[in-house]
C-alpha cells in the first residue's frame, strides 16, 4: 500500500476555503490536473454517496465517490471506485483547519498500486496534491 501527502497554509478564513473545497462537484475549480467535473444527476457535492465524474489534461477519466464528509469539521473523504489509472482501493481525505485568519490544509490518500508502478504513480498523485494546494494559495491571495 502507498500513501500520500500534501499541505499547506492558505491565506483565507477556513469557511471561506471551504466554500470552495468543500463543494465536491467544484475540485476542477482549484485542481489544475482536471479539466472538468460533474457531478451525477441527483448529487448536491455536500452529501456522502455523491459522485463526481472528472476528466485530466490528457483525457483520463474517472469517477469519485464520497464515502464521509464533517462541514463541521471542514474534512470529506472520498474513493475511486474504478480508474484507468494503475492503482486500486484508492481513499483520500481533504481537511481543512483553521490557523488564526489563515487555513491549514491537508490532503492525503493511501492506494495499492500496480506492480512496479508505486514511485510513479505516487509521484504524479503527490503533484497533483501540491498543485492544488497551490493554486488554492494563488487563488486566495499569496
Amino acid at each position: 500500500m502507498a500513501e500520500v501527502r500534501a499541505s499547506g497554509i492558505i491565506p483565507a478564513q477556513v469557511a471561506e476555503v471551504w466554500g470552495l473545497v468543500g463543494d465536491f462537484g467544484r475540485i476542477a475549480d482549484w485542481l489544475p490536473t482536471l479539466v472538468s467535473c460533474e457531478l451525477a444527476p441527483g448529487a448536491s457535492g455536500s452529501q456522502v454517496g455523491d459522485v463526481r465524474h472528472c476528466t485530466m489534461d490528457g483525457g483520463l477519466t474517472f469517477s469519485e465517490t464520497q464515502t464521509a464528509r464533517s462541514d463541521a469539521d471542514y474534512t470529506y473523504s472520498y474513493t475511486i471506485p474504478e480508474s484507468g489509472l494503475p492503482m486500486k482501493n484508492y481513499e483520500s481525505t481533504i481537511r481543512l483547519r483553521a490557523e488564526g485568519d489563515q487555513t491549514v490544509m491537508k490532503w492525503t490518500c493511501v492506494f495499492d498500486p500496480d506492480p512496479g508502478m508505486e514511485d510513479e504513480i505516487s509521484n504524479m498523485t503527490r503533484g497533483a496534491y501540491e498543485a492544488g494546494v497551490h493554486a488554492l494559495r494563488q487563488r486566495f491571495g499569496s
